[in-house]
């Protein structure tokens, strides 16, 4: 007969496959927020027990002063959207762990990265049937022409240089950050540089390369090189490798090869990351009023009122400002700092992917945020439970 414990490992390991893949359509948005509560209220004696960071509540603090503030100056751009992000995250942030440890599967990392990898090529392939089948339940509500299930069709190279391979997502910078989180689970879980880690981590890297992300090639790599150092503590080897891994993304940008965007970073800091700080700073000069810049405007649709065109701010950081004000993204970084430093080392991979709040979004993106911070709970659960263990070991 199962255990309790191993019915809900079971169940946890099932809940990452359906939150990355669940259709994007009517009821099914409401898994994150059903779930969220039910974690809430399924541990709650569990997480009553663990000692609390004070900085969730400060940035709940700084979340309702915005919400006062914007409430007050017009109330028309409350809406039911911003305030129940806001609300989301605060309880992700204020009842973080928010499950136990409980190990994740490899079979699950199997499935979800094949599922995913399939998706890509079917595009690709231009497999109607199961185009067919994505399109159903995951369409493509965008704007960008290049991520359209059509565009998409019409290409026939499966590394042609433009090609931007999101998948059944068809946003590729998200099946990216999937790739990433899939890819830090499987370097923590399985610790053995056997066969089958090596073909599944390049089974993973040509997924990255095949959405064209720069971020999410550079977050793997870093996965990489960090997990085999961990392992090793081969310095010189693990050196010797870096290098070779920054001469080969010099390389591949000076020639023929860089014409594929994942390989193209020289163009990515000219255009993609520097145009991020040109809108933040658009945005910035366009403010004139000081407690705006202080406490955000709580509702991230009304960007458009102070950029140009179809301009998004399009980081973490610059949303987390705009939205609740610039202490925000201070508390929130102390918040990370604090939790990193209290895991141990072979727990901090899971980190990693916070990188991606340099280019993109973790908290603030509703299909990723639960995610991201279930994996976050279990590996510093685990370390938390590994330093326990030790301390005890040694008296």
């Amino acid at each position: 007969m199962l255990s309790k414990v191993s019915i809900d490992e079971l169940f946890v390991n099932c809940l990452i496959f359906v939150i990355m893949f669940y259709p994007p359509l009517g009821m099914f948005n409401l898994i994150n927020p059903l779930l969220l509560f039910y974690f809430v209220v399924r541990y709650y004696k569990f997480n009553k027990s663990k000692r609390r960071s004070v900085l969730p509540l400060f940035f709940f603090l700084l979340i309702v002063l915005s919400f006062t503030l914007n409430a007050s100056a017009n109330p028309t751009a409350i809406n039911f959207v911003s305030v129940s992000q806001a609300i989301m995250i605060s309880l992700i942030l204020v009842f973080f762990p928010l499950i136990p440890n409980f190990k994740l599967y490899d079979l699950t990392v199997f499935v979800c990265t094949l599922y995913l990898l399939f998706s890509q090529i079917c595009y690709s392939l231009n497999i109607s049937y199961f185009i067919s089948f994505f399109d159903t339940f995951y369409p493509y509500e965008g704007s960008i022409i290049s991520y359209s299930s059509d565009y998409l069709q019409s290409q026939t190279e499966l590394l042609e240089s433009n090609l931007r391979l999101g998948g059944l997502f068809h946003n590729p910078n998200h099946c990216s950050r999937i790739y990433t989180f899939l890819l830090a689970i499987f370097t923590i879980e399985h610790p053995r540089y056997d066969r089958k880690k090596i073909l599944l981590l390049g089974v993973m890297l040509f997924g990255i390369v095949l959405t064209g992300s720069r971020t999410g090639l550079i977050i793997a790599l870093c996965i990489i090189i960090l997990d085999y150092y961990l392992k090793t503590k081969d310095n010189f080897l693990v050196f010797i490798l870096t290098a070779i891994g920054i001469l080969t993304i010099f390389v591949f940008d000076a020639i023929d090869f860089g014409a594929y965007r994942a390989f193209s970073f020289s163009a990515g800091s000219e255009t993609s990351l520097s145009s991020k700080f040109t809108r933040f700073f658009s945005y910035m000069e366009g403010e004139t009023n000081a407690l705006f810049i202080l406490f955000g405007h709580f509702d991230l649709r009304t960007t458009a009122e102070y950029l140009t065109g179809n301009e998004q701010l399009d980081s973490e950081w610059a949303y987390m400002i705009f939205s609740y004000g610039i202490f925000s993204i201070f508390v929130l970084l102390l918040f990370y700092f604090n939790r990193f430093r209290e895991m141990t080392a072979q727990y901090r991979i899971i980190a990693l992917p916070l990188l991606w709040c340099v280019t993109s979004t973790i908290l603030l993106a509703h299909r990723i945020s639960l995610l991201y911070f279930i994996l976050f709970s279990i590996y510093y659960q685990r370390s938390m439970i590994n330093r326990v263990s030790y301390k005890h070991g040694r008296k």
